[in-house]
């Protein structure tokens, strides 16, 4: 059976995209499907599978992907970093869905520090450390590509000190020296952007402040992750790591770790893959 990708065209914080495609459309892995204007706060959206365009309403467009599913992607057409990391759509993809080109558009007017938030908050998730494991230079150089578009001199990736084997593969990778490794106490909610700039910078930021008050940006892992894949592969936001636990079907792996799901697949078709 055929599976059906969804995509919601309102999916991040700011305006709701546009489509670019009509029913009937066949299209490609990375293909842009919706837009938002270049004025407007928004992200772009592309197609995590190559298939044929069923459906569009107010909400979604639903893609039928094909069967046998390539693992090449339509590249992106931009030059420089910033508008590599707009033209793909990226956001904020510890949760809130910020558009990140918007968060970085603004370089320091002084030297300010750029935090990579590896923390993992919530106590069963593991997607970002396990990453972090398999490919620490990965989000090292998406640090750094973010620390140049802001102009900063100053780096820091802050991670629990629980996790010690992703924090020694960060130190045995690095070989910055604008950039340090901050272990964070193992505490509940220790990844929240506020408690994580305590923790590095020693600045306590009121509820209603931002980060810049405290000349720092913070980025989450996987979004420094996807930042690389952009200006480096060229490669639009089309997939995300995921933790999925629980007993699903008898499964007594409670926790699986998900590496490059495509975007817009069903709840149903992610069980079906964990369980």
């Amino acid at each position: 059976m055929k599976r059906i990708f969804r995509f919601p065209l309102k999916q991040n914080i700011g305006a709701k995209a546009a489509p670019k495609v009509v029913e009937g459309d066949k299209i490609v892995r990375g293909q842009l499907i919706a837009s938002v204007g270049e004025s407007e706060l928004g992200a772009n959206l592309f197609s995590s599978v190559s298939g044929s365009v069923t459906g569009i309403d107010e909400n979604e467009i639903r893609v039928q992907a094909d069967e046998v599913q390539p693992a090449e992607y339509r590249k992106l057409s931009g030059s420089n970093p910033l508008e590599l990391i707009r033209e793909a759509g990226i956001v904020g993809l510890g949760g809130a869905g910020f558009p990140a080109y918007y968060k970085l558009k603004a370089p320091f007017k002084t030297d300010g520090i750029v935090i990579v938030n590896a923390a993992e908050c919530e106590p069963i998730l593991g997607h970002n450390i396990a990453a972090i494991e398999k490919n620490p230079q990965k989000l090292i150089r998406g640090l750094q590509i973010v620390m140049d578009i802001v102009h900063s001199s100053k780096g820091v990736v802050a991670i629990k000190e629980v996790h010690t084997q992703a924090g020694e593969k960060l130190r045995e990778t690095l070989e910055d020296d604008r950039i340090r490794i901050a272990l964070l106490p193992d505490m509940y909610p220790m990844g929240e952007e506020r408690a994580v700039i305590r923790e590095v910078t020693g600045t306590l930021l009121g509820v209603d402040t931002l980060p810049l008050d405290a000349d720092a940006i913070v980025v989450n892992a996987e979004t420094a992750c996807r930042i690389e894949e952009a200006v480096d592969l060229k490669k639009p936001l089309i997939d995300k790591d995921m933790t999925v636990a629980g007993k699903l079907r008898g499964n007594t792996d409670l926790i699986r770790i998900f590496e490059n799901v495509p975007i817009g697949m069903s709840v149903r078709d992610v069980f079906d893959m964990a369980g």
